[in-house]
């Protein structure tokens, strides 16, 4: 078999803190130095990178393409090729994100990074089933929303916010926003598709019930605040399953940019 030339093999992301740092010297063909032990690792040992192969570095604000020169332990040398804002897609697509189990939820966060959420807004509803893990928790989603960009090559991935009851997320929406319930007994999500490219809106909304689906007052409260009910399929779906399949259907179907 027949080795893969440069521009056949798969391009490569990593996520740099410090990339908007080094994005200063924005010329292309600058010269830059890199020390990072993981970063070097990863490169040498997991990737296997040679000389000429381009990669990128991002962190939440820019990313920049690189030609690789040299890696050893310590070190990576590398030549600029390009590099840019990171831009989300339009038109914003912010989540409310029950906090689900702990696989399901971590399941959920990286396809809202894969796919382009927003913004991502987790709450806490009357079914619930477990407390909020502080700070190591939030260091965990951040991990998790690093590799799904590295993966997808989203760089503009979301925050994610600490929880806050349902309703006071709800509340805090901006009133023009698009605001959508995924139910089963809504109407089918084909027929609101029209509605959205006609009013072309800066928001849209996505909510999606948790482990037990929310309760009979929740569904209600959502129906007073303006959201749409609608169904994704006619089968019932894992909450983690139905954050893919609605982000996905909306970012398909309604996607400026």
């Amino acid at each position: 078999m027949r080795n893969k030339s440069h521009h056949e093999k798969h391009s490569f992301a990593f996520f740099y803190a410090e990339t908007t740092k080094l994005c200063h010297d924005n010329r292309r063909g600058a010269h830059l130095i890199v020390q990072d032990r993981v970063l070097c690792h990863r490169i040498m040992h997991v990737l296997r990178l040679e000389k000429g192969q381009t990669f990128t570095l991002f962190d939440s604000d820019k990313h920049m393409v690189c030609e690789l020169q040299e890696v050893n332990e310590r070190h990576v040398n590398m030549l600029l090729q390009s590099s840019a804002c990171n831009v989300q897609y339009t038109p914003s697509i912010t989540f409310l994100l029950p906090l689900l189990k702990k696989e399901a939820f971590d399941q959920a966060i990286y396809a809202l990074a894969e796919l382009g959420a927003s913004d991502v807004k987790v709450v806490m509803t009357k079914k619930t089933q477990r407390a909020w893990g502080g700070q190591k928790e939030a260091e965990r989603i951040e991990r998790i929303l690093q590799a799904a960009a590295e993966q997808s090559k989203n760089f503009a991935f979301p925050h994610v916010s600490s929880p806050v009851p349902l309703m006071n997320a709800v509340n805090d929406l901006h009133p023009e926003s698009i605001k959508i319930f995924f139910d089963p007994e809504g109407c089918h999500l084909n027929t609101l598709i029209h509605s959205i490219y006609t009013s072309l809106p800066i928001n849209i909304v996505l909510l999606i019930g948790p482990e037990g689906d929310l309760t009979a007052d929740e569904k209600c409260s959502l129906n007073h605040s303006g959201f749409v009910f609608c169904r994704l399929t006619d089968t019932i779906l894992r909450a983690q399953q139905a954050v893919a399949v609605s982000l996905g259907a909306l970012r398909s179907m309604v996607r400026t940019s």
